[in-house]
């Protein structure tokens, strides 16, 4: 994002792309909160450990497709980024929310993550909507789509972000 703005005068901006970037900063920091319910547990078995850094490696996966590589010296098209590759990010954010679903059910079955069935619903949603831009190239779709986990994970966000304790 830094490089972006500092090359804003070659950069051809997409809001597409832009709310798909917000989605990635949204998801990191809503999981980083999430994560926050998590702190009382005593002992981690190891498949716990496991999906824990399985759901933080695929969120890195997800953010570091969503970033275009910016050279100094060149033309940023963020419309063309995202027609070549949003199938490839949206992908991964796909695949997060599988890895989420499975993490958030483990861990809440367990005892120790309560808000378990909230974030699976909000989980379950992203992942319906997601779908058709994964499959689909149509320009209104890939927009209604963005605008929509958008704004999904920007109220998780808010909900997440409450800490009560």
């Amino acid at each position: 994002l830094v490089a972006v703005t500092r090359g804003r005068s070659r950069v051809r901006y997409s809001l597409v792309h832009a709310l798909w970037f917000w989605t990635a900063l949204a998801v990191v920091i809503g999981n980083w909160q999430t994560q926050w319910e998590l702190r009382d547990v005593q002992a981690w078995p190891a498949w716990s450990v496991f999906l824990m850094v399985a759901t933080l490696i695929a969120q890195f996966v997800f953010c570091a497709f969503v970033t275009p590589d910016v050279s100094a010296d060149t033309d940023i098209d963020l419309k063309a980024f995202h027609e070549q590759e949003h199938r490839r990010y949206i992908g991964a954010f796909l695949g997060l929310l599988v890895l989420s679903v499975v993490f958030n059910t483990a861990l809440g079955m367990s005892g120790a993550y309560v808000d378990w069935l909230r974030d699976n619903a909000f989980t379950i949603i992203a992942m319906l909507i997601v779908v058709p831009a994964l499959v689909s190239k149509n320009g209104r779709l890939q927009l209604a789509v963005a605008i929509l986990i958008a704004g999904l994970l920007t109220y998780f966000l808010a909900v997440a972000s409450t800490i009560d304790h």
